[in-house]
């Protein structure tokens, strides 16, 4: 996502990625994740056991921590985090875990077109990089 222009992100908010972007973009990851054969993702959410005001989400299936957004915090130098029970991820107490509604239902209208249509994007670089490796 850190590739894509900005200015180019439906959902304006976005633009600030990975910044306050951790939620939304692990609905979107959840979402390619389900479409490419992994199914079984739990989205968590957890606040920081040290400073009470920050709050974090991300996936886990299985085992293993998926967060792309992690680098928004000074307390890692990580940009991704794909390990199996994170050390770094257990400063969050969960406060809640769920299925993410991939398909974005729980979304008003517009917020929900922006994000598909960012999707649809992200998802057609990606299959454009993976041609050429």
């Amino acid at each position: 996502m850190s590739n894509i222009n900005p200015k180019d992100y439906k959902f304006e908010l976005f633009s600030l990625f990975p910044n306050n972007c951790c939620e939304y973009t692990s609905y979107l990851l959840a979402k390619y994740l389900h479409e490419n054969h992994y199914k079984k993702t739990q989205m968590l959410h957890g606040e920081n056991r040290y400073k009470k005001n920050l709050r974090h989400t991300w996936l886990k299936f299985g085992e293993i921590d998926i967060d792309i957004t992690a680098d928004q915090f000074h307390s890692t130098d990580r940009t991704v985090f794909v390990m199996a029970n994170s050390r770094w991820h257990e400063r969050f107490n969960i406060f809640r875990s769920e299925i993410p509604n991939i398909n974005l239902n729980h979304l008003h209208e517009e917020p929900k077109l922006q994000l598909l249509e960012d999707y649809k994007n992200i998802v057609s670089i990606i299959d454009k990089r993976r041609n050429y490796a």
